[in-house]
This record gives C-alpha cells, structure tokens and sequence, in this order.
C-alpha cells in the first residue's frame, strides 16, 4: 500500500491547496515545493555570464542568487544601507538583539524585522525578470498568471532594446498600418449610419466601437509590431525593474511615434487614393476631425489617460493568453470599450485626422498638433505608463523595495548618526511598551478543534473549581487588558472562523482565487 500523506488543517487566515495538488492562488509554488513555475524567474538569472547558483546558503546571504549591484540585485544594497541605518547587528553603533526579536512588526527607517526564536528566518529574495531570450512560457497553460505576465512584459520591453533602428521602424510603420486599419473599418460600418446617429447614440456608440477597432490590436498582439501606446506599458515596467536605461526608454517612444505617424500618413494616402471615403462617405471623416480638435486640452488629455489605460489592459490580457482566440478575447474587450467611450488613441487620431485634412476638412495642422496630437500623447503615456505599468510594477515587481531602498539612502544622508541612534532607541522602547502586551502566540496559533469533533469542550464548571475565587479575580484584572489588546490585533491579522470555515479547511477544500 502507498502510505497517505496526513492532512494537517493550514493555519488561520491561510489558504489551503492541498485538494488541487497545485500551486497556490497567488500564482506561486507552495512551501516545500522545489520546482518553480518558471526556473529563470523564480532563481534569478546571473545576467553575466548566465550561471544561476543553487546553494541555498549563497541565497539567504546575498539576497538574489547569481547577481549583484551590476544586474539591478537589490539584496545586498538594502543589507549594506539598513545596516547603516541601524539592523540588530553591531552596525552604527547599535548594540544586536537577536535574542529579544519577536513576530509581527517590522521597524519604519532603522530596518529591524523581529521575528520569534521558534520560527525560521528567512531573507527576502529580490527576483528579477528573466531576460528576454531566457523567458520560457509554461507549458500546457491555457493563461498566464499575472506574475508570469508581468515577468514577460518586462521581458518585452528588455527585447525592444535589442532590435536594430531600422527593424524598430520597420515595426512601427506596420503598426501604422494596422491601427489605420481597423479605424477604417471601424469609420466605414458606424460612422455611415446617419440616421441613428444622433436619434440613437448609444447603440450608434456602441456599434461604433464593438466593429473595426479592435482589428488593429488584435493583429499587432498575433503577428508583431511596435506600438507607441503599449510600448508606453512595456518600456516603463523594464525601466522600474532596473532592466533599461532611461535612453532606451525615450528613445523607444520618440521611434515608435514617429513611425506609426509615418504608416498613418502612407495609409491615409492609400485611401484617399482608393477613394473609400470619397462623395458623401467623407462626411463622417471630417465630422470625427472637428469634434476630436475642438476639445479642450485637459479634458483631452483625461481621455487620453481613460484610453491608453485601456489598451494597455487589452495589452496585458493578450499577453497573458496562450493561444489566437484567448488574445483576441482579451483585446476586444477593452478596445471596444475605449472606442464606445469615445477617448482618445493618438495613433488612431493621427490616421483619423490626416485622412480628413486630405479629404478637405480645412482643420490647420497646428491645430490637429496642439488641440490633439500633443494632449492625447501625454495622457496615453500617463494611462499607460502609470495606471497600469507603475500599479503592477509596484504589485508583482520590485517597485517598493526599490522606493524603500531610496528613502532609507535619503534617510541616512540628511539625519546624521547620532541622531539615527536616538530614534532607534526610542523605537526600541516604545516597542517593547506596546507591542509586549500582545500574546503573538495565540494569535499565530492554530484553530481551536470545533467542539463536538473528535474532542470534547471543557464545561465551565471544571474551569473554575480549578481556581479560587481570589485567584480568579486577580488574574482577571491582570489579564484582562492584556487579553482585549490581543484579542483586537487577532482581529485585524487574523479574522476569527466559524465553525463551518473550520470544518471546511480540515477537509482540505482550497481557494481558486489568484
């Protein structure tokens, strides 16, 4: 017989994967596990010269396997500066405490993480994004999770930088091509139905937006190009992880919109030429130009914001798709959306406005550059850029452990050390004042068994004859503030369970949510 493995029930407020037999829901392996998901993401590559270490003890000691200050490694930068700052160990000055740490907190500016003597330390282990020819997708996954998307987002942007000038112009004029595309379409079906025009604008908004548009993204995502406005997402994400130079990135969208400018102008003309718009079909053309320019420059750049926020959603969703159909779902979705809207994409504006200047609409090209041009590129590089790649970045990346490695430098730069010396003592006693009167035991302890299951409650009678009436007052006033302090933090960390959520967990049923 195969022996079974015995279940034990997780902790409180724990999820529990043992049913599936999979990850957890965050998307990472569980404890215990020692095949990663992705070997390149979870190790962290040694950018150098490719060797990744697997020795646990080189892991703990230098915070990043394989990398250093060179690769954008923040494991030893933040041990360096917080032990300036003031760690338990004999830096600056401060005298090491290792023997009175305890669970649950964590210092604001010295860095101190107190931990119990029970549990095994761990130290945190900055990953890096997989450079872009060692990515490897998972096999046999109908969908990405959103950490695995963000690694290959990243990695993306990394590769932008590694294409020749001319192979990233060459993209950027295809991507010209397709957004002309799908606008075309999306002004040929919609835009000719006049007479629901304005009695319907809803349905018109709508079939405005669900036919045409999303033909263009939807072809970038499958066959490739270069995009200004998702490179707006791809480019920053590389950037805030540590992975391109703030050259690369400029240089990425000063290439990208001048080239997709350049496919727009070439497939305006194509049209003009072909005469799709010519006779009363122009009259759509001209009406979208002159309602795009007369707009005010803020609320034009708020919609700017509102659509690349969008697209670059559409982006990351098709991304994160493994196959046609999954990155066509998830491009339609929100590009049908931003179009029904009605914001603005510049790269569709430049298409759209260029084919109604030739056609004769009479708007001057200054005004096409400042009412729309200018105003939409600064809210599709802010939608995009912030709304989605900086949040997510700050979510699945290194952002914030990058953020604190600068405030605690700032820190240690402006305060001088005797100073530092001072707070942290007085950090130390405030700690030991307040957080001393928690019970972090019984707070991180398991769930008591439900009575009635396998064990018997105790009755109140055999409690008290247990104690004297003397003895149970004054354990009472002793305890009793102790006990609601500990009782109102449980509250906050850990949410109490019901006896159902108890009986749930012990039969090992998990979470699906990621």
């Amino acid at each position: 017989m195969v022996p079974q493995e015995t279940l034990t029930p997780p902790r409180q407020g724990e999820k529990d994967d043992s049913a599936r037999g999979s990850t957890a829901g965050d998307g990472l392996p569980p404890s215990g596990t020692v095949r990663p998901l992705n070997p390149d993401i979870e190790a962290g590559q040694d950018l150098r010269n490719g060797k990744t270490p697997t020795d646990p003890e080189t892991i703990v000691a230098n915070g990043s396997p394989g990398c250093d200050e060179t690769t954008g490694d923040l494991g030893r930068s933040l041990v360096a500066i917080s032990n300036i700052a003031g760690l338990p160990q004999e830096a600056d000055g401060l005298p090491g405490r290792a023997g009175t740490l305890r669970a649950g907190r964590s210092s604001s500016f010295h860095g101190k993480q107190r931990l119990a003597q029970s549990t095994q330390v761990q130290s945190h282990v900055f990953k890096q994004a997989p450079a872009h020819e060692e990515h490897q997708e998972t096999a046999a996954s109908v969908i990405l999770t959103p950490k695995q998307t963000y690694d290959h987002i990243v990695a993306t942007g990394v590769a932008k930088t590694q294409i020749t000038l001319a192979k990233q112009v060459t993209q950027g004029v295809m991507a010209g091509f397709y957004i002309s595309f799908s606008f075309m379409l999306c002004m040929t079906v919609g835009g000719q139905i006049d007479h629901i025009q304005h009695e319907h604008p809803g349905i018109y908004n709508f079939i405005l937006g669900s036919v045409g548009f999303p033909l263009g993204l939807t072809i970038i995502m499958v066959v490739g190009a270069d995009l200004f406005t998702s490179s707006c997402m791809y480019m920053i994400t590389a950037w805030l992880e540590g992975r391109v130079a703030t050259y690369y990135v400029i240089k990425n969208w000063i290439v990208a919109w001048w080239s997709n400018m350049a496919g727009c102008l070439i497939m305006a003309q194509l049209v003009v030429w072909a005469q799709l718009f010519a006779g009363p079909k122009s009259a759509f053309p001209i009406y979208l130009a002159k309602k795009k320019t007369s707009a005010t420059f803020g609320a034009t750049v708020v919609k700017g914001i509102i659509c690349n926020w969008l697209v670059n959603l559409a982006v990351w969703m098709a991304n994160s798709a493994r196959d046609v159909t999954g990155k066509a779902v998830g491009v339609y979705l929100p590009v049908s959306a931003f179009v029904t809207l009605g914001t603005e994409h510049v790269i569709a504006n430049q298409f759209e406005l260029s084919l109604a200047k030739m056609l004769g609409s009479g708007i001057p090209l200054r005004t096409m550059i400042v009412s729309n041009w200018v105003p939409a590129t600064i809210g599709n590089i802010i939608g995009g850029a912030f709304f989605v790649g900086t949040l997510y970045a700050g979510t699945y990346g290194t952002l914030y452990e990058r953020m604190w490695l600068r405030t605690t430098q700032l820190y240690i730069w402006i305060v001088p050390k005797r100073i530092r010396e001072r707070i942290a003592g007085m950090y130390d006693a405030v700690y030991d004042k307040l957080y001393g009167w928690i019970d972090w035991d019984a707070i991180t302890a398991p769930p008591n068994p439900v009575p009635g299951v396998g064990t018997s409650a105790p009755t109140v009678a055999a409690v008290v004859s247990q104690r004297t009436f003397k003895h149970a007052v004054s354990s009472a006033l002793v305890d009793t503030p102790k006990l609601l302090v500990t009782a109102a933090v449980a509250a906050v960390r850990n949410p109490p369970m019901t006896p159902f959520e108890r009986k749930r967990t012990s039969v090992g049923l998990g979470s699906d949510v990621v």
